[in-house]
């Protein structure tokens, strides 16, 4: 039977700075997760989270600590440039995210150990000694320029075919700014860019915080779904409705925080789900007593868009 990790042993493996990698299976622990791009990566340890969202749609997040940040965001891409390879797509890409005059240096293909490919990119920016020499800027005075001479943008692919802004999205960008410790934040953006997971290379989780959300999955994609729960107090969720020409439980299961954890501890109620077909589904659950009538103690409701799924290109 497939393993599943879960929360709490995702968080103690990172307290004690070990690494899970299991193939077709998205860790977790202290990651962001975006769902509208599916994909994963680490949040850095000492940085705050704050979501990017662009007219209800979440594009990603910023990474903040006292003096730094980290973007981690969609990158919207024009029709011109849709189907271009994205090892060619990535060496303009900065030329939008950057100031003009900006020039590609240095571009280095990494391998993840999900066996993704992602670009880190080296930008050459202007600087004091560029500015007389760049037309059109000379009345700008150089001591007010504070570009660095170098600017480093990783590019993560995007499997997940949706728009932005009205245009396709063909990568996630990681860049950042930095007051103090600027080697460090580098570093730190290095490791958010190598720990992403791509949503055909994982499945995608789910918990009581997304209740009454909407989510768009595409078909064959499995979902996770997680509920605090303990059943030592006689409580347990169960699906109402259930509809069995639309999804299926391949698994389910409850997990508790440790293995030493005494009698009556509580954890978490998980479910792996495949969808069976395209079409616009809920999920109801009730956190009950099956021996008490009445309302139940909590629900949970996630509403899913099915897609149906993308062809393979010809090859």
């Amino acid at each position: 039977m497939k393993k599943l990790l879960f929360t709490f042993v995702a968080a103690l493996a990172a307290a004690a700075g070990l690494a899970f990698a299991l193939d077709n299976q998205c860790a977790i622990g202290n990651f962001y997760v975006n769902h509208p791009f599916s994909y994963m990566v680490t949040q850095p340890e000492g940085y705050g989270v704050n979501k990017i969202v662009y007219k209800d749609v979440e594009i990603g997040a910023t990474f903040k600590n006292k003096r730094n940040m980290i973007f981690v965001r969609a990158t919207p891409v024009s029709e011109e440039h849709k189907a271009e390879p994205f090892d060619e797509y990535v060496k303009m890409a900065g030329q939008s995210e950057l100031a003009m005059g900006t020039k590609l240096k240095e571009i280095q293909p990494i391998t993840t150990a999900r066996n993704d490919v992602i670009y880190r990119t080296v930008w050459s920016s202007w600087h004091d000694d560029d500015v007389k020499r760049v037309p059109g800027y000379i009345h700008l005075q150089p001591q007010k320029i504070a570009v660095p001479k170098e600017t480093t943008i990783y590019y993560l692919p995007v499997s997940k075919r949706v728009r932005y802004q009205g245009e396709f999205v063909k990568a996630i960008s990681i860049a950042w700014t930095c007051q103090e410790d600027c080697d460090e934040v580098a570093k730190t953006a290095g490791k958010i860019a190598l720990s992403y997971q791509s949503a055909d290379k994982c499945e995608t989780f789910f918990d009581f915080a997304d209740s009454g959300k909407i989510f768009e999955e595409e078909l064959g994609n499995d979902v996770i779904v997680e509920l605090p729960s303990n059943p030592t107090t006689g409580y347990t969720w169960q699906f109402k409705d259930f509809d069995r020409e639309a999804y299926q439980v391949k698994e389910s299961g409850f997990t508790t925080p440790s293995e030493d954890s005494g009698s009556g501890a509580g954890g978490l109620q998980w479910w792996d789900i495949k969808f069976l077909k395209p079409g616009k589904y809920t999920l109801n659950l009730e956190y009950a007593r099956s021996w008490e009538k009445g309302a139940p103690e909590k629900t949970f409701k996630l509403t899913f868009n099915i897609l149906p799924k993308t062809a393979e290109p010809a090859k």
